[in-house]
């Protein structure tokens, strides 16, 4: 869960992720933004924007993600838009940030 913050992916926009759906294909979407929603000292809060092909759309839930350099994990994802490049998609993190 570490790994899950916005420095990477800030460090990943523009790549590709596979979204593997149970029982269903696979659906490769593209992360277009990650944006800080008021994080401070002590709180991480970011949101996440995933852009992924109009013909495949996923109801809002819980799915396996994987990435090249991420490697596997999971993520809730809402749909929040169409238009004629694709369905988006965001995840919203909020979480206490560890003293190191």
């Amino acid at each position: 869960m570490e790994l899950l913050n916005l420095a990477t992916f800030n460090q990943q926009l523009n790549s590709k992720f596979t979204i593997k759906p149970a029982g269903a294909n696979a659906v490769e979407v593209e992360l277009i933004e990650a944006e800080d929603t008021g994080s401070n000292a002590m709180h991480e809060q970011f949101s996440i924007t995933f852009r992924g092909p109009l013909g495949a759309p996923l109801p809002q839930g819980l799915y396996p993600f994987e990435h090249a350099d991420m490697g596997t994990f999971e993520l809730f994802i809402v749909p929040i838009k169409r238009d004629q490049h694709g369905m988006y998609y965001e995840a919203i993190f909020s979480r206490v940030i560890q003293p190191a």
